[in-house]
Formats: C-alpha cells, sequence, structure tokens
C-alpha cells in the first residue's frame, strides 16, 4: 500500500513539474517574441512598472529620446515628463487606462536627453502578470511633431479659402439693363451706371478712356485701334481735345 502511495506521490510530482516547465516555455517563448517586436517596432515602446519605473528600452526609444538602454532604464518614466504631465500620468492616465477606458490616447510633450520638448502622442496599455493583476503598463510614445505642423497649415489654409470666398464678389442671373442708355436696375430698383453697378458687384475697376469711334465722333479726331495698342495709352478726353486744339490752325 505504501509502495503505490509512493508511486501516486511521484508521479503527481512528475505532472506537476512537467506542467509547470510547460508554462515557463511558455512564458519564455512569449517574453522572447514580444522582445523581437520592441526592437522591430519604430515607434517608442517603453515598459514601466505600477511605480513608474523603466524596464526595457527599444531602439524607437532610444532614438526619439537620446538615451540609451543602459542610460534610462531601472529611472522612473517621470523623468520624461514635465511637472504638470506628471501629476496628470499618475492621477489621470493610468488609472483611466487601468479602470479599461477605451480612451487611452494622450497629447503630451516629452523632454529630450538634450532638454529639448516634441509634440508626442502616447498610448497606454496595461500589462497583465499570471494572475491577471496588473503588473505594469506599456507606454509607446510617437513623434507628432510633423503631422501637428502640417494640421495646423491645413488649418490655416482652410481658413484663407473661406476668407476668399467670403471677399468674392461675382455676377450672376439675369440683370435688367436699359438698351438705350446701359443704365442697370439694382435689387431696389434704382437705375445705376453701368461702372457703378459691376464695381459694386464684383471685383472690378475701370479706367476711363474713349474708343477711336467715339473719339472721330466728339471731337472730329481720327485715331484707330492699333494706334491705341502701339501706344498703350488711354485716349481721355481732356488729352483729345489738347491734342485737338494744338492742330487747329491759326485764326
Amino acid at each position: 500500500m505504501s509502495v503505490l502511495l509512493t508511486i501516486c506521490v511521484i508521479l503527481l510530482l512528475l505532472w506537476k513539474y512537467m506542467t509547470t516547465e510547460k508554462l515557463v516555455l511558455k512564458r519564455t517563448a512569449q517574453l522572447s517574441f514580444q522582445a523581437q517586436l520592441m526592437k522591430q517596432v519604430g515607434e517608442a515602446v517603453i515598459p514601466i512598472d505600477r511605480n513608474g519605473l523603466i524596464l526595457d528600452w527599444n531602439k524607437g526609444a532610444e532614438k526619439l529620446f537620446g538615451y540609451r538602454m543602459n542610460e534610462i532604464t531601472g529611472l522612473s518614466v517621470y523623468s520624461l515628463l514635465n511637472k504638470v504631465q506628471v501629476e496628470q500620468f499618475k492621477k489621470i492616465w493610468l488609472p483611466q487606462t487601468e479602470s479599461g477606458s477605451l480612451n487611452n490616447r494622450f497629447d503630451l510633450q516629452p523632454i529630450r536627453k538634450d532638454g529639448s520638448h516634441f509634440d508626442g502622442v502616447l498610448s497606454l496599455s496595461v500589462m497583465l502578470n499570471e494572475k491577471h493583476d496588473t503588473s505594469g503598463f506599456i507606454c509607446i510614445v510617437s513623434d507628432n511633431t510633423e503631422r501637428k505642423a502640417l494640421a495646423e497649415k491645413k488649418d490655416c489654409l482652410i481658413k484663407e479659402l473661406r476668407t476668399a470666398l467670403e471677399e468674392i464678389k461675382t455676377l450672376k442671373g439675369l440683370i435688367p439693363i436699359c438698351a438705350s442708355c446701359k443704365k442697370i436696375r439694382d435689387d431696389k430698383g434704382y437705375w445705376n451706371q453701368l461702372e457703378t453697378y459691376i464695381g459694386d458687384h464684383s471685383e472690378a475697376t475701370f479706367s476711363h478712356g474713349i474708343c477711336p469711334d467715339c473719339a472721330d465722333k466728339l471731337y472730329g479726331y481720327k485715331v484707330s485701334s492699333q494706334d491705341v495698342l502701339e501706344d498703350s495709352k488711354c485716349f481721355c478726353d481732356d488729352q483729345i481735345i489738347s491734342d485737338k486744339e494744338k492742330k487747329l490752325p491759326p485764326e
């Protein structure tokens, strides 16, 4: 009887040992996979314990912050943040993430090794142990400087376009115009000079001159369209009258 009991105990111990060894091997494989994954990720991946101490540091974090792994591992993650953000991290971000909230992305301005700041985005997730209790957190930090600058530039461009659209004046629809004097009737029933109406309803401006036909009709002054183009001048009334007087024979 004692021999049978001894055999049962031995078998139980062997089963327990083999089960534990399988769990250890499985856990080791998981940790190895996580380590390889951290190395491949381009963003800064920073695992921390519940006290905020940095447990690991990948190449992305080294490139983004300037610290080597042996310089930063074991130090507090709060050394990468200003005082205001440290309080937010402790009192808001970590409790919010641990409670299972889906809103686990936060804007921040981390501090590099050289003391400079950058616009970043922090993503937090919970690390669980074998008992499914929170053992720490995984912080993923990405540089948002370029994206933020592009967004600001886009917003500025949209604002400029909206302003331009508001300032644009357009003429459209049926415009009532006098067949004789060419005045235009506005919405209030008043008749306006053609130049006044167009100037009020568009961005056009007028430079008054006189065409060759009218110059001949009004002043007997002969001038061709080609002359006007070559001289690149507007033949205004005063100039035409002055030139006509110059050519009149003395009385």
